[in-house]
């Protein structure tokens, strides 16, 4: 008789305060079906708008969360803690173990550190970027000040922070930028609250709009005779894998949260605003390929990265546009055409994740110290 493997326990999370909840949901769900139920028990977490943790059935399917049936009283509130030195799910009468916890969140408020935090505080395994590099990802500006110190070509940009003055603001941007610009809230993503100036008419309105969003922004000159690319990576057993480079076209001036999540269709199909792999040359092809690699090292990286380029055909110049630390449903249509399956793909993920956890076990954590002791310390009162 065959003795049955005992399954990796698996948390997947998804949704949070932030303006790319639904992104999270639909990327946490395509994932949730990738995973080989066979080897993993899965409990999904999914987290409120208002950033409750919950659990309960159907929250796999699509349906639960278009006609909002999680407001239930049968999906339990639950939080993460940590029990001798192993993280867990656990509220009133419930408590399981959880070995990898896979974050599928989008956006500021949630990918850009908050929920590593939340888990590296609990002791927990996560298949995601830490804290650090989370939070530096998730910031366009500092990406760009690090990343340029490494000769990373990128647009010309500005970080503008809110003030009352918005004369001085606009009198800040027309002195060092040309226009056209592109206004963007430097923690969103998935397109949310751009804009895109062509006139010095129109600068204050829309400075106005993309503040709704931020406190600061990133101001960036508009490279023209464009085309986007996008290639993703991760790490397995020390080695960094890189995927197929895809173009993604549209209509707009730039890519727009319709052309991503909308107007977005299957490689199959000859209308799709994504394209392959990218009909692009070997020199350009490795050049996003090492460039995409070098990024991963130098932001320290863990789990799936996304990068986005822009590409001045004209000039034939690479720019480095943004990078995602946990890009909409790990990307794994890239990987795909490489060969590596999105089941697979998420096998390799947990079992690094498992591997770099043994790896910081190892790790001196503590240091004993007599300093309480001393007879020399002293609490001023």
């Amino acid at each position: 008789m065959k003795t049955k493997l005992k399954k990796t326990s698996v948390c997947l999370m998804f949704g949070g305060k932030s303006v790319e909840h639904d992104i999270s949901i639909l990327s946490g769900l395509q994932v949730y079906h990738a995973l080989d139920k066979n080897k993993y028990d899965i409990t999904i977490v999914y987290i409120t708008k208002g950033n409750k943790m919950l659990i309960g059935k159907d929250l796999s399917e699509i349906e639960t969360y278009k006609k909002e049936k999680y407001v239930s009283k049968k999906y339990k509130k639950v939080y993460i803690d940590n029990v001798d030195r192993k993280a867990h799910l656990t509220s009133k009468r419930y408590k399981k173990q959880i070995d990898v916890f896979i974050p599928i969140v989008h956006g500021e408020g949630v990918e850009d550190g908050t929920i590593s935090s939340i888990l590296e505080f609990n002791n927990a395994t996560y298949i995601n970027a830490n804290l650090t590099s989370s939070a530096i990802a998730q910031d366009k500006a500092f990406t760009k000040d690090i990343l340029k110190k490494y000769h990373i070509n990128t647009p010309k940009y500005l970080c503008i922070e809110n003030s009352n003055n918005i004369n001085q603001i606009v009198e800040n941007i027309l002195t060092k930028l040309h226009l056209p610009v592109i206004l963007k809230p430097v923690r969103l993503g998935s397109s949310i609250g751009i804009e895109k100036v062509s006139d010095e008419l129109s600068l204050v309105e829309k400075l106005k709009k993309t503040f709704e969003y931020s406190e600061r922004i990133i101001v960036e000159e508009m490279v023209p005779n464009i085309k986007e690319y996008n290639c993703a990576a991760f790490k397995f057993n020390n080695k960094i894998y890189i995927s197929s480079v895809e173009e993604v076209t549209t209509n707009s001036d730039y890519l727009t949260f319709f052309d991503k999540y909308i107007n977005s269709k299957t490689k199959e199909d000859t209308s799709s605003s994504r394209i392959i792999p990218a009909n692009i040359s070997e020199k350009l092809e490795e050049q996003i390929k090492t460039t995409t690699k070098n990024i991963y090292q130098i932001l320290d990286m863990n789990g799936v990265i996304r990068i986005d380029y822009i590409y001045n055909v004209e000039k034939d110049k690479l720019y480095f546009n943004e990078v995602n630390t946990i890009p909409g449903s790990l990307s794994f249509y890239l990987f795909e055409d490489v060969g590596i399956k999105f089941n697979i793909l998420l096998d390799m993920l947990i079992k690094e994740a498992l591997l770099i956890k043994n790896n910081k076990e190892k790790k001196i954590k503590t240091f004993n110290s007599n300093v309480l002791n001393s007879k020399t310390t002293k609490l001023k009162k």
